[in-house]
C-alpha cells in the first residue's frame, strides 16, 4: 500500500525538521508543475508501506496573494495526496488552528493536526486537552517533537489507520458565520452549483474565498455573481469567526502555567535584537564562520589535495601521452582540484544550517530591516541574501513571495554580488596560497565587502531605475532551538550534495572541453586554442597584473565559478595543493593582484544557473543582460580600485 502525504503549516513551527525526521535522506527535490518552485519529496516505508510526504511551503492562509500560499492551496484542493498533515506549534498553536480552520472548509481529504515542540510546551506548564480538540474538531490529533522524536512513530500508525479505515474519514466541519452572511453564501453556493466547471470543488468553501476577495476565485466567479450584494465588512467578519473559534478552543482545551517568567529566548533577544549590538554581533558571528569553515577543512582538504596528486601522477605514466594528459591534467587535475574543496563547502552549509535551525536568521534579518529601510527595501530582501551566501539560485527564486514587484527585482539583480558557496574555492585556493595565516581573514574581508557591494548596489538600482517607498516587514520570530544532530547533517547533505553533482556533471564536461583547448593543436599549452583565447582578453586585464591562464580560467569560470579553479589547475598542469599549481599562481600573480583577483571573481558575471534562473523568474531576458554587463562592470572597476589602491600604498 502506498500512501501520499502532504505537510502544510505555519512558517517556524518545525514542520521541515518534521519532514527531515521522518524522511531522513530518502528525498528528492523537484520543481512544482508550471512554476520554478521547489517540490521537496520524501519517503518512509512503514510497516510494510509506503508513505510518500510531500513538503508543502509555510503558509499562514489559504489565500493565493503570493505564489509559495497558491502552490500549498492548489496542492491541498486540487492535489492527488490522500491525506493532509497540518503541523502547529504547541506554544504558539493560534495561527496553526486558524489554518487548520481554512484546510477543514477547503477540502474533504483526510486532515490529522499534528502539535509540535510538545515537549517544550511540558517543560513551560502547558497543559493540552488532545482528546477534547479531536472530539471538537472531528480530526485525528497528534503530540510529536522534532527535536527528541516523539510521536513520529504515532503519527506514522495514524497516517496508515486514517487511510485504511473510510470511518474515520467521514466528518463533516461547517463554521456559520452569522446570519446576513450565511444568506449571502447560499446564493453564491447556489449560483455556482449551475455550474459544471465548479463541480468538483467545495462549494461552501468557493463562496467564502469570494466573500474574501480572494484574487483567483473572485475572476473565476465575477461573471457568475455579479449582482450579489456584498456587506463593506465580510472580510473582517469571517476572520473575527474563526478566531473566535479559535480562542474556544485554546480556552477550552488548553492550559496555560500561571507564572510570567521571563524566557532564556528572551533574555537572548534582548542581547541579540539589540539597537546597537545586533549588527556587530551579526558580523562577529559571519568572521567566526569563515575563520571556522577555513581553518576546520585545511588539514582535511590537504590529505584530498594528496590523495589526488598521487592519482594524478599514476595515470600520468600512461601512454599515449594525449590520453595520460586528459586523464591526469583534464579529468584528475580538474576535478580533484574543486573536490579537494568538498570540506569547506560542507563545514560551511553546517554552519549556515546551524544559524537557520536554532532561529537565529529570524533574528538576523529584523535587526538589519533597520538598515533595510533605508535602503528603501525590507529585512524580507535580506532572507534572501543570506541563502545567496549558500546559492544565488534559490535566493533568487525567493523572492517571489515579495509583493512589491519593485523590491523584488532590486532584490534579484544585486544577490549575484553576495558570495555563493561556488567562489568559496577560489577564495580558498588564492588565500592559501598568498596570506598565510591570515587566509581566513582575507576570505572573511571578501565576504565582507560583497555585502557591502550588495547595499551599495541597492541604492544605486533605487536611485537609477526602481524610485520607490521602503517596504513594511513583518517577521515571526521562532524561539531558539537547539538543532540535532540528524537535521543539522540532512541539511548539510541536501545543500552540500549538488557541489559533488556539479563535480560530476558540469565541472567534469568542462575541465574536458579545457583540456582539449589547452591541449590541442599542438600539445603545447601555450600555443593551445585557450591560450590564444585568454592571451585575446588578456591586455584588458594588463593593469591588474592577470596572465593569460587568468583571463582564461575567468572566461570559463562563468559556466559555474567553481570551473575557475579547475581550469587553472588544468591549464597548469597540475592539481590543486601541490607545489607546481601554488608555485605558478605566486610566479603569474602579486599578492595585490591575488586579492584583486578575489574581488574580481566575487562581483563578475552570474553563472549560467543564475542567468537562467533571472530570466524565468521575471519573464524576461533583459534583466539577464542587465546582470551581465551590471557585474562585469562593477568587478572591473572595484578589482582596478584594488590594485591601484594597493600598489600606492606599498609605495
Amino acid at each position: 500500500m502506498k500512501v501520499d502525504v502532504a505537510i502544510c503549516g505555519n512558517p517556524n513551527v518545525g514542520k521541515t525538521s518534521l519532514f527531515n525526521l521522518l524522511t531522513g535522506s530518502r528525498q528528492r527535490v523537484g520543481n512544482w508543475p508550471g512554476v520554478t518552485v521547489t517540490k521537496k519529496e520524501g519517503y518512509k516505508y512503514w510497516k510494510g508501506h509506503e508513505i510518500r510526504f510531500v513538503d508543502l511551503p509555510g503558509t499562514y492562509t489559504l489565500g493565493a496573494r503570493s505564489l509559495d500560499e497558491k502552490i500549498a492551496r492548489d496542492a491541498i484542493v486540487n492535489g492527488d495526496e490522500d491525506i493532509i498533515v497540518i503541523i502547529s506549534d504547541s506554544l504558539s498553536m493560534e495561527r496553526g488552528l486558524y489554518l487548520l480552520i481554512q484546510v477543514l472548509e477547503a477540502t474533504a481529504k483526510p486532515v490529522i493536526f499534528v502539535i509540535n515542540a510538545i515537549d517544550e510546551a511540558k517543560r513551560a506548564g502547558i497543559v493540552i486537552d488532545k482528546l477534547g480538540l479531536e472530539r471538537a474538531l472531528n480530526v485525528p490529533v497528534v503530540f510529536t517533537s522534532a527535536l527528541t522524536g516523539e510521536g513520529i512513530e504515532e503519527l506514522c500508525d495514524k497516517i496508515l489507520e486514517v487511510y485504511s479505515k473510510p470511518s474515520i474519514n467521514q466528518r463533516s466541519f461547517i463554521l456559520r458565520y452569522g446570519v446576513e452572511i450565511e444568506e449571502i453564501l447560499q446564493k453564491i453556493t447556489y449560483r455556482i452549483s449551475e455550474q459544471r466547471q465548479f463541480s468538483e470543488y467545495n462549494l461552501r468553501w468557493l463562496a467564502i474565498k469570494f466573500l474574501e476577495s480572494d484574487p483567483e476565485i473572485t475572476k473565476s466567479l465575477s461573471n457568475v455573481i455579479s449582482d450579489v450584494r456584498i456587506p463593506e465588512d465580510v472580510q473582517i467578519e469571517i476572520s473575527s469567526t474563526r478566531y473566535q473559534l479559535v480562542s474556544n478552543l485554546l480556552r477550552n482545551f488548553v492550559s496555560e502555567s500561571s507564572y510570567d517568567v521571563w524566557s532564556v529566548s528572551d533574555a537572548i533577544d534582548h542581547v541579540f535584537t539589540h539597537k546597537y549590538l545586533g549588527i556587530p554581533i551579526f558580523l562577529a558571528i559571519l568572521y567566526m564562520i569563515f575563520k571556522v569553515t577555513f581553518e576546520i577543512a585545511a588539514p582535511l582538504s590537504d590529505l584530498i589535495a594528496a590523495f589526488f596528486d598521487w592519482l594524478s601522477g599514476v595515470f600520468s605514466r600512461l601512454s599515449p601521452n594525449w590520453l595520460a594528459s586528459l586523464l591526469s591534467d583534464g579529468i584528475i587535475g580538474g576535478v580533484g582540484s574543486i573536490l579537494t574543496f568538498v570540506p569547506n563547502i560542507f563545514i560551511l552549509f553546517f554552519m549556515m544550517g546551524f544559524l537557520e535551525e536554532t532561529g537565529y536568521f529570524s533574528r538576523a534579518a529584523f535587526v538589519v530591516d533597520r538598515l533595510m529601510y533605508y535602503l528603501k527595501i525590507s529585512g524580507r530582501s535580506f532572507i534572501s541574501f543570506i541563502l545567496g551566501f549558500g546559492c544565488s539560485v534559490p535566493a533568487i527564486m525567493s523572492t517571489r513571495v515579495m509583493e512589491d514587484q519593485r523590491e523584488r527585482l532590486v532584490t534579484l539583480l544585486s544577490i549575484p554580488f553576495i558570495s555563493c558557496s561556488a567562489r568559496l574555492p577560489v577564495y580558498v585556493l588564492i588565500a592559501g596560497t598568498f596570506f598565510g595565516k591570515n587566509a581566513g581573514n582575507a576570505i572573511f574581508s571578501v565576504y565582507f565587502l560583497s555585502i557591502v557591494v550588495t547595499v551599495i548596489s541597492i541604492l544605486a538600482l533605487n536611485k537609477l531605475f526602481f524610485k520607490g517607498v521602503p517596504s513594511p516587514f513583518i517577521v515571526e520570530m521562532p524561539r531558539y532551538r537547539m538543532p540535532t544532530a540528524k537535521n543539522l547533517l540532512v541539511y548539510m547533505w541536501s545543500n552540500g550534495k549538488h557541489f559533488l553533482q556539479k563535480a560530476g556533471t558540469i565541472i567534469l564536461v568542462s575541465t574536458v572541453v579545457i583540456w582539449f583547448l589547452s591541449y590541442f593543436p599542438t600539445g603545447d599549452v601555450g600555443n593551445s586554442y585557450a591560450a590564444r583565447l585568454g592571451k585575446f582578453i588578456q591586455p584588458m586585464f594588463k593593469v591588474h597584473g592577470f596572465d593569460w591562464r587568468v583571463t582564461t580560467s575567468l572566461i570559463f569560470g562563468i559556466s559555474a565559478k567553481e570551473v575557475v579553479v579547475s581550469s587553472y589547475a588544468t591549464l597548469v598542469g597540475a592539481e590543486e595543493g601541490s607545489p607546481s599549481l601554488m608555485n605558478t599562481l605566486r610566479s603569474s600573480i602579486d599578492s595585490i593582484s591575488a586579492f584583486a583577483l578575489m574581488v574580481f571573481v566575487m562581483a563578475y558575471i552570474p553563472c549560467f544557473a543564475t542567468l537562467a534562473t533571472i530570466k524565468s523568474e521575471t519573464g524576461s531576458l533583459k534583466y539577464s543582460v542587465l546582470s551581465i554587463v551590471y557585474t562585469t562592470v562593477v568587478a572591473y572597476i572595484l578589482s582596478l580600485i584594488v590594485v591601484v589602491v594597493g600598489k600606492a600604498l606599498i609605495t
